[in-house]
């Protein structure tokens, strides 16, 4: 059996700040990782007669979050299928390129870690966890593995520096779940798989410096509220795909100049606020056997000067053109 490889760097008053720990043989005690250490480099060995959960590295894992002066974290041959560990708020820069039998990040796993800054993600990842970096408020890029399924409940929510999402080879990704990236003020450039087939409630709300997003010709529901108050929104092509748009889908998007869904054969209908305060919409085409407009659908459009109601139309909601 590979034994245990240990290297430490400490500053002048004795104290480790610097650790590396590695192999396979247990090391005694419950945490082998001093409390004040700043940077940790985890190799986990795999392979030939080595167990495949070093005992060392399943007392390590737990502890982590215990480690509040933590700032850098390097996991490589890990053999680890999941982190579902909170991991502590300290963190400025993650890798876990190495980790090949990683697949998923737990729940709240990097949540509020308002430091963090990079993270390097492995190429088998396959879910990112509701909540995993909810919070992340100083990450400003993040490359996602080709590999992911699957990004939960406010994955990223009020990441407020990320800048850009790259989403375009995500081949096995058709659908992002609620909030998931809502409140990413900075985000300006979303880039989504072509068979994506759903966006759920609130996925980009709140997301003020979107200017533009391509819709993939998949796409067949856009839930409740997923771009309210994208203030900064002015070019959008709605796929023919289109079935569904939920409640304030495209409220306050205030920089929306015209909506085009005429050739959106499926659409019955638009529910309720859907383009509410939309104040800059000045043109808007329905499809011809469209059958429903929930309430103040297009209210306080203000620039909006006609529209043209389909001959298939039987219910006009309450204030569907207030204002």
């Amino acid at each position: 059996m590979a034994a245990t490889t240990t290297s430490a760097k400490r500053d002048t008053g004795g104290h480790v700040k610097r650790l590396r720990l590695g192999g396979a043989a247990p090391l005694q005690g419950a945490c082998p990782v001093p409390l004040g250490v700043e940077h940790l480099e985890l190799n986990g060995c795999i392979g030939g007669d080595t167990p495949p959960w070093p005992p060392w590295l399943v007392r390590t894992l737990p502890a982590l979050s215990a480690l509040e002066c933590l700032r850098v974290l390097i996991m490589h041959d890990c053999p680890v299928t999941a982190l579902r560990e909170r991991m502590p708020r300290s963190l400025v820069h993650v890798s876990l390129i190495g980790c090949d039998a990683l697949t998923a990040l737990g729940d709240s796993v990097f949540a509020n870690c308002d430091s963090l800054e990079s993270i390097h993600l492995p190429v088998t990842l396959m879910t990112i966890g509701a909540r995993a970096f909810a919070g992340c408020s100083a990450l400003k890029s993040i490359e996602l593995p080709t590999s992911l399924q699957a990004i939960g409940e406010k994955a990223f929510a009020n990441c407020a520096a990320l800048t850009s999402i790259d989403l375009s080879m995500c081949t096995s990704l058709d659908g992002i779940e609620a909030r998931a990236f809502a409140g990413c003020t900075a985000l300006a450039a979303v880039a989504l798989p072509g068979h994506l087939r759903r966006l759920v409630n609130r996925t980009f709300s709140m997301c003020t410096s979107l200017v533009a997003i391509a819709l993939p010709p998949t796409l067949v529901c856009i839930s409740t509220g997923t771009f309210y108050g994208c203030s900064s929104l002015a070019v959008l092509e709605l796929p023919t795909s289109l079935q569904t748009i939920g409640e304030n889908a495209f409220g306050n998007c205030a920089a929306l100049t015209s909506i085009d869904l005429s050739m959106c054969t499926l659409l019955d209908a638009i529910e309720a606020r859907a383009f509410h305060k939309c104040t800059a919409l000045a043109a808007v085409a329905l499809p011809d056997h469209l059958r429903r407009l929930g309430e103040c659908t297009f209210s306080m459009c203000k620039s909006l000067v006609a529209i043209a109601l389909p001959p298939m139309l039987v219910c006009i909601g309450e204030g569907t053109l207030y204002g």
